[in-house]
Formats: C-alpha cells, sequence, structure tokens
C-alpha cells in the first residue's frame, strides 16, 4: 500500500467517524477530562514533591522508593481516569453505531458499570508500560550503552522495540471489549488477540493516516504558536496574548477530537469484528479492508 492510498484510507476514517462525533459532540468531553486530570494530577505530585516542607530535594528523593511508590500511584490514577474515559466513549460509540445514541452521562454510568475491569486493566496497562518505559529509558542511558555495547544495546532495544509494538497490537480493542462483552482484562486480552490473529488486516494504516491527518491539522496551530513565542521577544502585548489563547485552546480541542475519532474508529472495528454488520457511517470498503476474513456472527452484547 503507497502513501497515497495510505492517506485516504487515513480521511475515510476520519470523516466516518467525524460523522458520530458531529452528531454528538459533547463526546469531545471526555478526552478533555481524561487530559486536564492527568495534568491535575502531575501537577498535584510535582507541586508536593517540590514545596512540602520537610522533604529533601528532588535529587534525594530519588534514592527513596517511597517516592517511586507514590510516582506508580500517581500514574496509575492517571491511567484509571483515561482508561474510564475511554470506556464511556467507546460505549456512546458503540450505541451510535445501533441507532440508539447514548448521552454522556449515560457512557459515563456505563463505564462505571464496569469500574472493575477498568481498574483491573489500569493496573496492568499501567505496569506494562511502565516497565517498557523503563527498560527503553536503562537501555538509552550511558551506564546501559557501556554494558551492552553498541550491537548489543540496538538489539535489546530491537526487542522492546518488537514487544511494545506486539503489545499494542494485542491489546487494540480491549477496551471496547470490556465494555460491550463485560468480561476481565485477562479474558479481554485474549478475546482481542484471537479477533487480531484472525481476522486483522491493515487498521493500524488508518491508524497511522489519522494520525497524518491530525499532524497536518496541528502543524499550522503549531506553527502560530512558534511565531507567537518568537514575537514575544519584540515584547508581549494584548494582541499577542489573546493570539496564543486561542491557539492554545484550539491545538487542546483538536488533540482532544482525534483521540475520540480513534476511539469510535476502534469501536466501530470492534462491531464489524464480532457482528459482520457494517456499523453506522462507516464504508463498505473501510471497514472490510481492516479486516482479512468475514468474521462470525455473534451477537453484540451492549453493556448491560
Amino acid at each position: 500500500m503507497n502513501w497515497k492510498e495510505k492517506f485516504k484510507r487515513g480521511l475515510a476514517i476520519c470523516t466516518g467517524s467525524f460523522r458520530v462525533l458531529r452528531n454528538q459532540p459533547a463526546l469531545i468531553a471526555l478526552p478533555l477530562i481524561s487530559g486536564v486530570s492527568i495534568v491535575l494530577l502531575f501537577g498535584a505530585f510535582i507541586a508536593v514533591e517540590v514545596t512540602t516542607p520537610g522533604l529533601p530535594k528532588v535529587e534525594k528523593q530519588l534514592e527513596n522508593p517511597w517516592f517511586y511508590a507514590a510516582l506508580f500511584v500517581t500514574y496509575l490514577t492517571c491511567a484509571f481516569v483515561v482508561v474510564f474515559c475511554n470506556a464511556a466513549l467507546a460505549y456512546c460509540a458503540q450505541r451510535s453505531f445501533q441507532k440508539h445514541p447514548a448521552t454522556l452521562g449515560e457512557g459515563l454510568a456505563a463505564a462505571g458499570r464496569r469500574w472493575r475491569q477498568v481498574l483491573a486493566w489500569s493496573m496492568i496497562s499501567a505496569t506494562v508500560g511502565l516497565l517498557l518505559k523503563t527498560a527503553s529509558s536503562a537501555l538509552r542511558s550511558e551506564d546501559g550503552q557501556k554494558k551492552l555495547g553498541f550491537i548489543g544495546g540496538l538489539i535489546v532495544m530491537l526487542i522492546v522495540a518488537v514487544v511494545d509494538t506486539a503489545w499494542l497490537i494485542a491489546t487494540y480493542l480491549v477496551v471496547p471489549i470490556m465494555v460491550a462483552e463485560g468480561i476481565g482484562p485477562f479474558a479481554a486480552i485474549t478475546r482481542s488477540s484471537e479477533l487480531i490473529k484472525q481476522r486483522w488486516g491493515e487498521a493500524m494504516v488508518g491508524e497511522g493516516g489519522l494520525g497524518g491527518i491530525a499532524i497536518l491539522v496541528l502543524l499550522p496551530l503549531l506553527a502560530v504558536g512558534f511565531f507567537v513565542l518568537v514575537a514575544t521577544d519584540s515584547g508581549v502585548t494584548n494582541a499577542l496574548l489573546i493570539i496564543a489563547a486561542v491557539d492554545v485552546a484550539a491545538i487542546v480541542l483538536v488533540s482532544a477530537a482525534f483521540v475520540a475519532l480513534g476511539v469510535i474508529f476502534i469501536s466501530g472495528v470492534y462491531i464489524y469484528a464480532v457482528t459482520g454488520a457494517m456499523p453506522g457511517p462507516f464504508a463498505p470498503e473501510l471497514v472490510s479492508s481492516a479486516l482479512q476474513s468475514q468474521p462470525p456472527k455473534e451477537a453484540l452484547k451492549t453493556a448491560a
């Protein structure tokens, strides 16, 4: 598949998903909630570590295991918020595809009914993600490079990259599976792996295309921010402050929209994978090309 086909595929995914988002623009609030929560949680963690009287400096705290325990709890909380919001969004997307749109409150309530699965998956994904990031950082460090050498370090880094990619692919459908079928994270991983192994074709290319479109949309906004930053060297004016505020708001909204579009598309592919029915606004050639063979005619279970 050449780059033109990849771009067309990404554009088709974006267009089909946008129709769902256009009908329910309130869904953008879910990525915004998770993003703001992450900023606040990590901001609070940093503020406590830096400003609390009696605590040693950060360099000293790095030698304290309790620092890492607190950091992991913060990381896990952030992961829970992200998964919870994505679960709510997946529920709303599934209902929309079934022509029974759910409100934002109903999506959050459905995610709340799956809180045990959400928490368990958050713990698993946070642990695996942290281990992979730690391994990658250790390999890039000077000590890691000295111990393994250039060739050894390169080989191990490739192995970590392959494991990371395999993990992302195997768990691609976990959230919509947990929401729709109510199974635990380990069963959902197995289920997701089976669907991908048996029927997955080039959906990742679609994800890449969607990411490429996001970059194309965000680049002009980032360019405006860069020029505003350069212009402030000559002095800060009210006009520059207004432009900067509008630009930042636009970047946040566009980013949230593309996060929502990604979750919506994943939910649509899941529905087609387990029912064989074309979900809502997606064109047959779009989702069919993401699946190598016809899926079984299994009935999709919506969240109770």
